[in-house]
């Protein structure tokens, strides 16, 4: 871990897809020091306390939130498609 770069690793109580999910959530630019180069420190990312709930819910939950990831994916696809119809038209 440095600086730039931090190494997230779960073990067999973490489901990857789940803890992806809940880093995103969590904010973790409000704990960036200000100074002339703001950054996140590792150890005040070390001190974040995570807790989770069984391996099965979180194998739930990222799924649910996956298959919305997938239609987010497709619909913003579909958009794309439309406005180059639309360009084309124009």
């Amino acid at each position: 871990m440095t600086e730039h770069a931090v190494v997230v690793q779960t073990n067999d109580k973490a489901d990857t897809r789940y803890l992806a999910y809940l880093l995103s959530t969590m904010h973790l630019g409000n704990l960036s020091a200000q100074s002339a180069q703001p950054g996140l420190s590792v150890r005040t990312l070390a001190k974040q306390i995570v807790e989770l709930p069984s391996i099965a819910v979180q194998q739930q939950v990222s799924q649910f939130l996956a298959s919305f990831d997938r239609e987010i994916q497709l619909l913003n696809q579909l958009n794309g498609h439309l406005l180059e119809q639309f360009e084309l038209t124009a």
